[in-house]
């Protein structure tokens, strides 16, 4: 088995630790250099009063780009990523090969996931409807053989003679084609060192269509950049000849429209929206800005398309939408005495109701509530570390380096606990870093209940006024084994069946569902539930004795709460009962509720919401500047958006505009409609457009992982310009 995807990405230590001192250029512009002639004036359309919903030169790298009926990728950029299916395949990517900006498959083997379509301006088949697969590269060792599959077709070998950059093409039969991504897999005979890494090829640039791109060296379908017209300068995508540009992107439902100045010498130009042309119109030779209503695919997940049949500059093209209200400058937020960070373990996002619930839902209703937080990973530890540490985890343990909460706060002057009942949760892992209280009595064998994490926890809470406190609970019910109270039962079953599973031995249980040593009856799964949902009582019931004990200290008023599932749990939804065995959604979705009354409006966040935004939200609530290190956005002044999950060694997954799409090593993958389905029981079988959408952000994401900080990039399905200026693409 090959070693998980390795990326090369030169920004990675900036992005990591190392602040852009000095930088002109963070919102992808330079600033004057003295001594140059001074650069046009900037073109400007005139005020609008709309709102940037997508800038298309911002997210160049999510852009597909056809040039003369051939899917063009770069793979010298952030272009290729987007076509990279995480954790399935390894490239190595920003290496330079003789000069050259290229990608190179980890070892023998590479492959992509290409859109192929019959859309107007896509990729051209030849006459008898098959297409050719174009690649400029250069092998690592002579005397280079290569197999090429389509869709896992093979398609034929092909010699690469000498250690050299070339062109190289195969044909394609119609019979290997499908509609949406096609699979393209390259398999070399031998590897050796290039660039600095272990791979058989470097690759420059890939295409897909019936002619070989004219460019002699590395070909590219657009570029981006300053384009000077008559009425002055203005960001523009730039193509040389027939073309389209698509974007995969979620309309705006609030009046959306794509704004755009196609500037050239009469070529023709047009937008589509799902294959469907909506506008054409001349690129005349100044700017003049177009309209183009977008309400037909308002809130909906679309293709959109720019047309060309000849050279064109799109200047500043963008889907806009209605601004919106532009909220009253609020007066400074108190920041709270006392600061509550609440995990519950196994916590699922569908059980947060007024009868189950109460203490969970009045929380809820009083303050922000996210229903679709995405944890980390299914797996205890590595979602701790997203949470204690706002970084994608890398594996069971926060990075060396990485400042956990307790720490940051500390130095604010926050006295800091750390009382966890999860086994995973400890000091020797590195999670008790930075906290200058530390307990687990789980791993003492003591008794490790939410009440009894609290009843240690409540011991950091500040006794005099003008003394700040924060406590990190882990607490551990709902987690297997389901034990809960007998009044719980009760709530949940009523009396207990006679011979049924014993609570004590439900991880047991789980255990031998899991190896296929037991087959639970209807009865036993029904009963295993209701365990399951009376633990879930007993974590409600806990909450609500803290925050009495919070309010008769006379602390209610000046506490923030946080409270959140680390995972999600299965049951039963894919014949299975418990977490950390695959990334299927319920095992990944759980509330988040942050309240604070004082500063905390209520609110809720339908989008899917990363695990990595609690860190920076609670240090939003504490005033407490975001570190470089961290990865994530505060949900305070933001949203939610794409998530992303990783179970190492397993696979990874996407939760994005309703849908979860899981990708396993190994074994088929899955996409999911959460909207229609809440509990994720049936994958969808196809649907190339969502697949196309959620894969690019994967790709995109899993690439600069490591590197990636919201606070400079954006998200992958929003890029900020920083993206683009750090990647010089």
């Amino acid at each position: 088995m090959r070693s998980p995807m390795r990326w090369i990405v030169p920004v990675a230590a900036a992005a990591l630790g190392i602040a852009c001192r000095g930088r002109d250029d963070l919102d992808g512009r330079r600033a004057p250099i003295p001594g140059l002639p001074a650069p046009p004036p900037e073109w400007r359309p005139p005020a609008g009063g709309a709102e940037v919903a997508w800038d298309w030169v911002a997210n160049r790298a999510a852009i597909a780009g056809h040039l003369g009926g051939a899917l063009v990728v770069d793979c010298g950029g952030p272009d290729v990523a987007k076509y990279i299916e995480a954790p399935r395949s390894s490239w190595h990517l920003g290496l330079r090969v003789d000069g050259v900006a290229a990608a190179a498959p980890d070892g023998l083997a590479g492959e992509l996931q290409l859109p192929v379509d019959g859309d107007p301006g896509g990729v051209a088949r030849s006459a008898g409807g098959g297409l050719r697969v174009w690649f400029y590269a250069r092998s690592a060792v002579p005397d280079q053989l290569v197999s090429v599959f389509f869709n896992e077709h093979r398609l034929r070998d092909v010699a690469l003679p000498r250690a050299e950059w070339a062109w190289y093409g195969v044909d394609v039969p119609p019979s290997a084609i499908v509609a949406g991504d096609n699979k393209l897999r390259f398999y070399f005979r031998a590897a050796a060192d290039l660039a600095g890494v272990r791979t058989a090829a470097a690759f420059a640039t890939i295409a897909v269509g019936a002619e070989r791109p004219a460019a002699e060296g590395p070909a590219v379908a657009f570029r981006a950049g300053p384009v000077d017209r008559p009425a002055g300068r203005a960001p523009a995508l730039s193509v040389t000849g027939p073309s389209r540009l698509s974007a995969w992107l979620r309309v705006p439902a609030d009046a959306p429209r794509l704004v755009v100045a196609p500037a050239g010498d009469g070529a023709g130009v047009a937008v589509a929206v799902d294959g469907e042309v909506v506008w054409r119109g001349v690129a005349e030779p100044d700017w003049a800005e177009r309209s183009v209503d977008l309400s037909r695919a308002a809130g909906a997940l679309a293709r959109i398309d720019l047309l060309a049949d000849g050279p064109v500059a799109w200047g500043r093209p963008a889907v806009v939408r209605a601004p919106a209200a532009a909220p009253d400058a609020p007066d400074p937020p108190p920041r709270p005495d006392v600061i509550v960070v609440w995990t519950i373990s196994s916590l699922r996002g569908d059980r947060v109701s007024d009868d189950a619930t109460p203490t969970l839902a009045r929380l809820a209703r009083e303050g922000l509530y996210a229903p679709a937080f995405v944890a980390a990973s299914s797996a205890p530890a590595p979602a701790h570390v997203a949470l204690l540490t706002g970084r994608y985890p890398d594996g069971d343990r926060p990075a060396p380096g990485a400042p956990t909460l307790g720490a940051r706060l500390a130095a604010a002057g926050y006295a800091t606990a750390l009382v966890s009942g999860n086994g995973f949760v400890h000091d020797e892992a590195g999670f008790a870093r930075g906290f200058a209280r530390y307990e687990n009595p789980m791993r003492r064998r003591q008794a490790h209940g939410a009440r009894a994490l609290w009843h240690r926890a409540k011991r950091s809470l500040p006794s005099a006024a003008g003394r700040r406190a924060f406590v990190y609970v882990a607490t551990v019910e709902p987690h297997l084994p389901y034990v809960p109270s007998d009044i719980s039962i009760g709530a949940a079953w009523g009396e207990r069946p006679t011979g049924a599973i014993e609570p004590a031995r439900t991880a047991q249980v789980a255990e031998a569902i899991a190896r296929g040593a037991l087959r639970p009856t209807a009865g036993d799964r029904e009963w295993l539930v209701a365990l399951y949902d009376a633990s879930v009582r007993d974590a409600d019931a806990a909450l609500a004795a803290a925050i009495e004990d919070l309010r008769e200290l006379d602390l209610l008023s000046r506490t923030a709460i946080v409270v959140v599932g680390d995972h999600g749990e299965e049951l039963f939804e894919d014949g299975r009962l418990g977490h950390g065995h695959s990334l299927s959604p319920v095992q990944l979705l759980s509330p988040l509720i942050v309240w604070y009354p004082a500063r905390v409006a209520p609110r809720r966040i339908d989008e899917a919401v990363d695990a990595v935004d609690v860190y920076a939200t609670v240090l939003d609530l504490a005033g407490v500047p975001l570190n470089p290190e961290a990865q994530g956005r505060s949900l305070l002044a933001a949203s939610g958006g794409p998530a992303f999950a990783r179970l190492p060694g397993w696979g990874r997954a996407v939760v994005a505009g309703g849908y979860a799409f899981v990708v396993p090593r190994a074994g088929p993958r899955a996409l999911y409609d959460l909207r229609a389905d809440p509990a994720a029981t049936v994958a969808l079988d196809a649907h190339p457009r969502v697949v196309r959408w959620l894969r690019g952000l994967l790709g995109l994401h899993a690439a600069y992982e490591r590197a990636w900080r919201k606070a400079r990039w954006g998200t992958p399905d929003a890029l900020a310009p920083a993206f683009a200026a750090d990647h010089g693409r």
